[in-house]
């Protein structure tokens, strides 16, 4: 599943990932994989045990994309970057997507592009048979979230999806935006977006919205008023 996390941070941490966690599965076995954020007030921690006690890893800011990959006694076992991996709190996360896609493509790996065209630009690739979590779907594409926490388009011709795909909203940028930690005009600057820019709406609201735009590895707020169908 997907995650997205929400929390008081005043911007991104500066913690550097600690690698002594091992990565706990090969990428071509099939796993509970879910997308989701952080949907609280403060930063999370990322611990090398399930339990309080053990060591921290990581400090995670609000909005921040994980991908969970079992869960059990009220915690989660993320990857929350590439390679990097680590227990959360269960409660604080907000889970946005439990469908899951197989790359089965002829050739060795699937583009990830910042858009749904063959001619937006790539920002990475997936293996043949890794398993990743659909966030979305616009035309014959599927918005995906790799290596932990990014977002981005792959072509559904070579993605097998099990579960139901959410049927978010895609929208652009009627100006050029702040991406807010909070739904405030206070709330930390997280990442400047440009008019055009395209963002997919997870949450609506009559002021705000909290969305994405495909290439990040977070959420935040904008004014609902800026976006346009």
């Amino acid at each position: 599943m997907l995650f997205l996390l929400e929390c008081k941070t005043i911007g991104h941490s500066n913690t550097k990932p600690q690698q002594n966690q091992k990565k706990p599965y090969p990428s071509s076995q099939k796993l509970h994989r879910k997308a989701a954020t952080f949907d609280v007030t403060s930063t999370l921690r990322v611990r090398s045990q399930p339990n309080t006690n053990s060591k921290v890893l990581f400090h995670l800011y609000p909005g921040r994309f994980v991908t969970e990959l079992s869960k059990s006694n009220g915690w989660s076992y993320v990857e929350y970057e590439k390679g990097s991996y680590g227990y959360v709190s269960s409660q604080y996360l907000n889970y946005i997507s439990s469908a899951v896609g197989t790359v089965a493509t002829q050739s060795s790996s699937l583009n990830v592009r910042t858009g749904n065209s063959t001619s937006a630009p790539k920002i990475g690739s997936l293996p043949n048979g890794a398993h990743v979590p659909v966030i979305g779907q616009r035309g014959g594409w599927y918005l995906v979230l790799y290596n932990g926490d990014k977002s981005g388009f792959v072509s559904s011709d070579y993605l097998q999806v099990s579960g139901s795909v959410p049927n978010f909203s895609f929208e652009t940028l009627a100006s050029d935006q702040v991406l807010r930690g909070t739904p405030s005009s206070k709330g930390n600057n997280i990442q400047h977006l440009r008019k055009g820019a395209l963002v997919v709406v997870f949450r609506r609201g009559d002021s705000w919205c909290y969305v994405s735009s495909p290439g990040l590895g977070h959420a935040g707020y904008m004014p609902s008023k800026s976006l346009r169908h």
